[in-house]
């Protein structure tokens, strides 16, 4: 008798299994932190067996507080199908990576997951062939009231990189499909747009919006955080620190998404205030930041410097020890905000690497520089803070 599917309604046409020989090895002293770090594997592993069981190959029962498994295999995409990679279960936390890429993560415990790891292949090809920033230079948004700079055409194609050549603009207009009109405007290139880009009609403003994309620049811009900019000013209108910093924030706000729309792919805003007031941070600030993002579809960052090298800023750190821990009551505060960054200055700070951990799903971008004195770091002292932090 010939059995069939035992739930027919849930098989896949198409499904094979990663069950057999990988690539394995032990990190005991969890020395990578990335499948690239790893240069051999001396041991194979036959899954689905863990590596205690003989079974596996392997039969090691010892404490091992971390592995890495590796496998090739081969996958033909037809058209937009989903391909769902599966795992019956791990133990606690796994990372999962395809093509050089992180695909999904999981923990807890013996619990099966899956993903879909279709998006990581580009036109059926593997992603480590491609170049992200060079993927990423490819695709441009362009609104449709696209906002010009009070100035000329040249410098409003040029904003997002002001030492292009005339060349390299006049080439960004032609690929834009500007040229013409541009050089039939009254002083071509070099005519004044008026203010918000009014004296051009709303399609002309478009193609030289696009022919800004063509420059193909990354832009950030930075601004002053709410509460830093209440603790700087005097306030006689408000009178009460939070409602200041919330009408700032609002301020910002108008501020940011105006950049936004010019094309800003990064705004950040700087709060060296999150390191002196940690119980208005955790009561206030993070809102107020909050506040200052909201409705940025761009990455929003927050710097939060350590402070400058005037004789007050010094003789204050002189007084923190060793050891500034003070980070530990905000951290998770930022960690569950809506900023997709966090900026930290990691030399000569005195705040432990390890605090970096609170800051779990968040980028964090770390400052090497010291720029409380004159003194220039040498290669293998950023390098040196560089390797700190990627060990979180």
């Amino acid at each position: 008798m010939e059995l069939g599917y035992p739930r027919p309604q849930m098989r896949r046409p198409r499904w094979f299994s990663l069950n057999g020989s990988w690539r394995f090895r032990f990190d005991d002293d969890r020395a990578f932190l990335h499948p690239s770090d790893i240069k051999d594997w001396p041991l194979r592993i036959v899954v689905p067996y863990p590596p205690e069981s003989t079974a596996s190959g392997i039969g090691d029962r010892g404490f091992h507080c971390a592995c890495w498994y590796e496998r090739d295999f081969d996958l033909a995409l037809n058209g937009d199908e989903r391909v769902i990679l599966r795992f019956g279960a791990v133990d606690y936390f796994a990372r999962v990576w395809i093509n050089g890429r992180l695909a999904m993560t999981h923990e807890g415990g013996h619990t099966p997951f899956a993903a879909d790891i279709a998006p990581l292949l580009v036109d059926g090809a593997d992603v480590r062939d491609i170049d992200v920033e060079s993927l990423r230079s490819q695709i441009a948004f362009v609104a449709d009231d696209s906002f010009l700079f009070t100035a000329s055409v040249a410098e409003n194609i040029a904003y997002a990189h002001q030492d292009a050549s005339l060349e390299q603009i006049e080439a960004a207009a032609r690929r834009a499909q500007a040229d013409a009109f541009i050089r039939e405007l009254p002083e071509g290139y070099e005519t004044r747009v008026g203010e918000r880009g009014l004296k051009l009609s709303g399609g002309e403003k478009q193609r030289v919006a696009i022919a800004r994309a063509f420059t193909e620049r990354k832009l950030k811009f930075t601004l002053p955080g709410p509460m830093t900019i209440a603790d700087t000013v005097a306030d006689e209108h408000y009178g009460d620190r939070v409602k200041l910093a919330f009408a700032l924030a609002e301020a910002l706000n108008e501020e940011a998404l105006e950049l936004e729309k010019l094309g800003a792919d990064v705004i950040q805003f700087d709060e060296p205030a999150f390191n002196v007031y940690m119980d208005e941070v955790r009561e206030w600030g993070v809102a107020a930041l909050e506040r200052a993002a909201a409705g940025l579809k761009c990455k929003t960052a927050v710097h939060i410097c350590y402070g400058y090298g005037i004789k007050a800023n010094i003789d204050w750190k002189a007084t923190l020890g060793n050891e500034w821990r003070q980070y530990e009551q905000t951290f998770p505060y930022l960690a569950r905000s809506r900023i997709d960054q966090i900026s930290l200055e990691c030399i000569n700070s005195h705040v432990p690497i390890s605090l970096m951990g609170l800051l779990k799903g968040k980028d964090v971008l770390v400052g090497a520089i010291d720029v409380a004195n004159d003194r220039v770091e040498t290669a293998e002292e950023v390098a040196a803070t560089l390797r700190r932090a990627l060990k979180l």
